[in-house]
């Protein structure tokens, strides 16, 4: 291995820690949520009010950060301070246009939440008023904070902005322990605030270290206007993405007391183990593929697709099952504390089990949006984006009357499994049938796998009454019966997985290990 494979290798590996604290202390934060507001009004008007700052910066912030790291990174091996001009030009760009979203979300921050939840009583909405006029500098803080990671990206400065994203979860968690008892839907959202503000401050503070000339002859407006020409398409799908929190929020808001809350307990609480585990694995594919990719060598592209799909199944199928038979445990274990009581549980674990399907396309979307853009398909992933959200708005509405928050749950899930089959779809017209192919064999086994281990883990469990002992023997004992399954049929993925584990243990390199197709 190169000093410069092992300096990657190194950074992948610090990334992924530190993307683990983070998934690890927002779950906290949630915790801190449930255990404060419980699944409430107060709760509902929480994650209302966090959603459109949220929003506004994944729509607008993200993608124009995003359009923006070519361009910074070409003229930033250009001379005549050409970095200078365009970051001096993209802050006060970007900065104005950030300050302006803020004023207009806390000015009508009333006519946005009667829009966004309606249903909501009066005293809800009220509630949700104030905490969104507390979370309105999000927008700006959060916009900026994408601005400088990107800067530092092209300047190969990756820790700080992991660690700078910490500072959100980092101030919630601090600020509940300093309160405690006094903790409120107030508190936290000021917190965040906080969070939101340190985070900026270590990003700008890491930039200057950069040197970047402030003061240029000009700013270049012209390489900003370029920026957002490209951002535009990213624009769209984030919007497009974001449709479905909007609709989601609007039917749930017309529901019981607790059910945005509820929903969006279970949700962070299926996407956890999917995000942690994915995240890290995506950025080494991404990188993977698109070397593949640019030397032209698509069999081996294709062949490490097929590769990757059939681990993903061995690895995420089983959840499903587990995350539908273990669903109240779970729930309860996280979340019953303080205000979150037991039908609070039972209300977020009715949710959980309907999300439980999306756990297959959450962790192959990334992988195949990945390969999209590798190939430089960038409309594949707009394209999958815009049948989810035609797929969860009707489905929503469907299913809503009958399921009523299940419903929503198990919509949005399909919706996910909906995009999961077109950019598959897309992916083979470009690579062939072969990655596809080899991921449909692999699914009677890991079906067979699945099954047994739910069947164990719901035959270990249900006996039991304590919520901690009954999900971990019910985790056991399916896990046991999973890898029993698997060593009878002689899969291999899990010789594979065998395999780097010794490897890791020996020292041995883990690419000569690897499961056919």
């Amino acid at each position: 291995m190169t000093s410069e494979q092992r300096r990657l290798a190194t950074t992948v590996f610090v990334l992924s820690g530190i993307t683990l604290l983070s998934r690890l202390l927002g779950f906290v934060r949630e915790q801190i949520l449930a255990s404060t507001l419980g699944a409430t009004y107060a709760a509902d008007a929480f994650v209302a009010a966090q959603l459109v700052p949220t929003a506004l910066d994944a729509i607008v912030g993200t993608a124009m950060a995003t359009a923006l790291l070519p361009l910074l990174t070409a003229a930033k091996n250009r001379e005549d301070n050409e970095l200078a001009r365009l970051y001096r030009a993209a802050t006060l760009a970007l900065g104005a246009g950030y300050l302006a979203e803020t004023i207009l979300l806390y000015w009508q921050a009333p006519a946005v939440m009667a829009t966004l939840a309606p249903g909501l009583p009066d005293h809800a909405r009220a509630q949700a008023v104030t905490l969104a006029r507390i979370l309105a500098p999000a927008p700006l803080l959060l916009g900026l904070a994408s601005l400088h990671t990107m800067l530092l990206h092209t300047h190969s400065r990756f820790w700080i902005p992991a660690a700078a994203a910490l500072g959100p979860n980092v101030a919630v968690v601090i600020s509940c322990l300093v309160l405690r008892q006094g903790t409120t839907a107030h508190t936290i959202a000021w917190a965040l605030v906080a969070g939101y503000t340190a985070q900026v401050t270590l990003l700008v503070l890491a930039a200057l270290r950069l040197r970047i000339p402030w003061r240029t002859d000009r700013p270049d407006w012209a390489a900003v206007s370029r920026a957002a020409a490209l951002a535009l398409p990213l624009m769209a799908s984030s919007a497009l993405g974001q449709t479905t929190s909007f609709v989601d929020k609007f039917l749930a808001s017309h529901m019981r007391e607790g059910t945005i809350a509820s929903l969006n307990y279970a949700l962070k609480l299926v996407q956890l183990p999917v995000g942690v585990i994915i995240q890290g694995l995506a950025q080494v594919m991404f990188a993977r593929f698109a070397h593949f990719a640019a030397a032209g060598d698509r069999d081996t592209l294709t062949a490490e697709l097929a590769r990757t799909l059939r681990l993903l199944l061995f690895v995420f199928l089983p959840g499903v099952g587990l995350l539908v038979v273990l669903s109240e445990p779970a729930v309860a274990t996280a979340f019953q504390r303080g205000r979150f009581d037991s039908q609070a549980t039972q209300l977020t674990a009715q949710a959980m089990t309907a999300y439980a399907p999306a756990v297959l396309p959450l962790s192959i979307v990334p992988l195949l949006t990945n390969v999209a853009n590798a190939l430089q398909l960038t409309k594949l992933p707009l394209l999958g984006t815009s049948v989810a959200t035609v797929a969860y708005v009707t489905l929503a509405v469907t299913l809503a009357p009958f399921l009523a928050h299940r419903g929503l749950a198990l919509a949005w899930a399909l919706a996910q499994m909906s995009a999961m089959l077109v950019l598959a779809w897309a992916v083979t017209r470009h690579l062939g049938p072969t990655p596809m192919r080899a991921a449909a064999a692999a699914v009677p086994p890991n079906l067979a796998a699945t099954a047994a281990a739910s069947l164990a883990a719901w035959a270990t469990s249900r006996s039991v009454e304590a919520a901690l002992v009954k999900l971990t023997l019910g985790a056991l004992a399916g896990g046991g019966a999973w890898l029993l399954v698997h060593g009878l049929l002689r899969t291999p993925e899990l010789s594979w997985g065998m395999a780097v584990v010794q490897g890791v243990l020996k020292r041995r390199p883990l690419y000569r290990h690897r499961p056919s197709v």
